[in-house]
């Protein structure tokens, strides 16, 4: 009875020799996940006008006041660009409707073509999107047709525009997306604030640069007076990322400067995606370069 007791220690004796003798892969620590990255849409250009890339190491930017990694920093200037010109009709500027007709056809011919396509929005009371990209041969020949006359309906153009033909949605990987208003800001006929357009187009990540009209003729809209309507326009300009040429009709150049002088950002917030806006502010070392920047970002 002894033999296979002694057997059987023997045979485990050599289990454990043999066990020993294999070498076991090392236990790792679980991958830490990596932070998701977002793309910022900003313009940066220097005092005499021309465009300008920071380095990464040159910028700061704070989302919801936190210290946000900037990973890269390149032009935008080769980027395919989707815009829209949203042309204000209304009865208030009637007397600068052949300087405002030149304006438009000002802008197709500096961005439309090539990889970039442009929209061409119609708005008094009501608003009218053309449904496929135009060319300059159609936007002077719509233009040619249309009538100054009626309200203004800016901010729901703004909105409109926004959530159709330049959503985030249906222009995935489409990171330009810009807007042009030709407007003298006197809103008498919108269903939204101006509060409610800035917000939209700060969700769907689309800058508002705008030509400033005064019109003499401009009533007192809903949403305050002739003035106040201008300054609202600058105002939502500014908070979306654009920028305003004020009271000029000569004034296309300097928004076509601030368009070409667009960059990218790519960032690694602290904070985790969440498909809501969260405050943002973008600065730069070099006290000669500005910067247009959205005063939120949406974080997907």
């Amino acid at each position: 009875m002894l033999a296979p007791r002694i057997c059987q220690l023997w045979i485990i004796a050599l289990f454990i020799l043999v066990l020993s003798c294999i070498e076991l892969p090392a236990q790792s620590s679980p991958a830490t996940p990596s932070k998701a990255t977002v793309d910022i849409l900003v313009s940066a250009y220097q005092k005499d006008g021309s465009p300008a890339t920071p380095t990464a190491s040159s910028i700061t930017v704070h989302i919801d006041k936190e210290v946000a990694q900037v990973q890269s920093v390149r032009s935008a200037k080769n980027d395919p660009l989707l815009f829209a010109v949203l042309v204000d009709l209304s009865g208030s500027n009637a007397g600068n409707a052949d300087a405002i007709r030149n304006a438009v056809v000002k802008v197709f011919e500096g961005l439309a073509g090539d990889h970039n396509q442009g929209y061409l929005v119609l708005f008094s009371d009501t608003v009218a999107i053309s449904r496929r990209p135009f060319d300059v041969v159609q936007t002077k020949k719509t233009l040619d047709a249309a009538t100054f006359q009626g309200g203004t309906a800016v901010y729901d153009a703004i909105r409109e525009t926004c959530t159709r033909q330049l959503s985030r949605s249906e222009n995935t990987g489409m990171q330009r997306r810009t807007i042009i208003v030709i407007s003298d800001g006197d809103d008498n006929a919108s269903h939204i604030g101006h509060a409610d357009a800035e917000l939209v187009a700060e969700q769907e990540g689309v800058p508002v640069f705008s030509l400033v009209i005064h019109s003499e003729s401009a009533s007192h809209g809903r949403f305050g007076s002739a003035s106040r309507g201008r300054e609202t326009l600058k105002e939502i300009s500014r908070n979306t990322g654009g920028m305003a040429a004020d009271n000029q009709m000569d004034g296309v150049p300097q928004l076509l400067h601030a368009i070409d002088a667009q960059i990218v950002l790519t960032v690694v917030p602290e904070q985790a995606s969440d498909r809501n806006l969260h405050s943002l502010r973008v600065k730069a070392e070099q006290k000669d370069i500005e910067i247009l920047v959205s005063t939120h970002v949406f974080l997907p």
